[in-house]
């Protein structure tokens, strides 16, 4: 059931608020909701793409740096 949901949250037919309901009735973990929050991609990851983290670390030196 699990790769069914993903898949259905992947094309947007599942939203965040269904998936707590899943959790709820037991169809789904906590942790497998937050892995499908997660893990949704509208497609592969470009290679010229930054890191989350990057962007973040790199937001953070520049209002830091700004006085």
């Amino acid at each position: 059931m699990y790769e069914t949901i993903k898949a259905r949250y992947d094309k947007g037919y599942v939203t965040d608020e269904q998936l707590g309901r899943y959790v709820t009735l037991g169809v789904l973990t906590e942790d497998q909701a937050e892995e499908i929050k997660g893990g949704s991609s509208t497609g592969p990851v470009p290679e010229d793409s930054i890191a989350t983290a990057e962007l973040d670390a790199a937001y953070k030196e520049g209002v830091n740096s700004y006085e």
